[in-house]
């Protein structure tokens, strides 16, 4: 017998790549890659984006990456992997998945829980990706470079979201927003996109800030960042939570009542560059920047 499997590589802004546990036999409380069987009189394309929107919600955009196969006296697999964008809402199909999360290559590499062949299958992924995409921590292993962002709306009052546990560092703290410039990537599109991905709504930037660096400490491990932020304004009124692994709540707030505790790179940014933030506190006008 064979069977046609479609599996995604689907990676966030700072490079991790998205790993399922699965739920149920076979491999059960194994780490995957999500995706799942081809159906009859449907295209390997249309098996992925039907699967991650099956089990996780989110619309995808496939592209070919590789193939393998796995041999058995019982069964003959023929998996076709594709990476691509996601956009939505993630919500999980609970009956086939235990967890999802993000996953740093460095910490995939040192995993003895995951299912079949897919640890080789990303590894040379990865290796592929070498040359555009160094492998390591962002601000860690390297200097990663961010496009925070300031929403708000225009009338002195600002959107921020709690960060989840699923973060990789600054839990369960408040943000304004941001994330890992892209390759190949403007600085103006990428904070557009950040803001898309993030709050599910379109932006117009209003100004930018100083580009300046970010230096703090994580559970013992120097980090550096070089920021590049903007303000940007947004409809209230078509925001949304549209990450829902990273953000648990969503929140309007004054610059003179914001929640707490800050993400401590907020806190440095708003006292460094309070002269740029007091323009924000009432109206203020559009800027082309662009």
């Amino acid at each position: 017998m064979i069977e046609l499997v479609v599996r995604a590589l689907i990676k966030d802004a700072e490079g991790q790549l998205l790993l399922v546990k699965r739920a149920k036999e076979p491999e059960i409380y194994k780490w995957s890659l999500p995706g799942g069987k081809v159906e009859l009189e449907e295209t390997a394309e249309e098996a992925i984006k039907r699967e991650i929107e099956e089990e996780l919600n989110l619309e995808f955009e496939p592209k070919y990456v590789t193939h393998s196969q796995n041999i058995s006296p019982y069964l003959h697999c023929h998996i076709t992997y594709y990476e691509g964008k996601t956009t939505g809402m993630m919500t999980v199909k609970e009956d086939e998945i235990a967890e999802v999360r993000y996953v740093p290559y460095q910490e995939i590499q040192n995993m003895d829980d995951i299912a079949w062949d897919h640890k080789e299958i990303i590894e040379q992924y990865y290796a592929r990706q070498a040359p555009v995409a160094p492998i390591g921590r962002a601000g860690i292993d390297y200097i990663g470079v961010t496009t925070p962002f300031y929403c708000n709306d225009g009338s002195g009052r600002f959107l921020l979201h709690k960060r989840s546990e699923q973060c990789r560092d600054e839990q369960l703290r408040w943000d304004f927003g941001g994330g890992a410039l892209e390759f190949g990537e403007e600085v103006t599109a990428s904070v557009l996109r950040e803001v898309r991905e993030e709050y599910g709504c379109e932006g117009v930037i209003q100004e930018q800030l100083p580009a300046h660096s970010v230096i703090r400490e994580h559970e013992g491990q120097k980090t550096h960042w070089l920021a590049i932020p903007f303000f940007i304004k947004v409809d209230p009124s078509k925001v949304q939570l549209n990450e829902m692994d990273k953000m648990i709540e969503l929140g309007w707030f004054t610059l003179d009542a914001l929640p707490s505790p800050l993400h401590s790179g907020v806190e440095y940014t708003m006292e460094q560059y309070k002269k740029y933030f007091n323009k924000y506190r009432e109206y203020m006008p559009i800027q082309d920047v662009l």
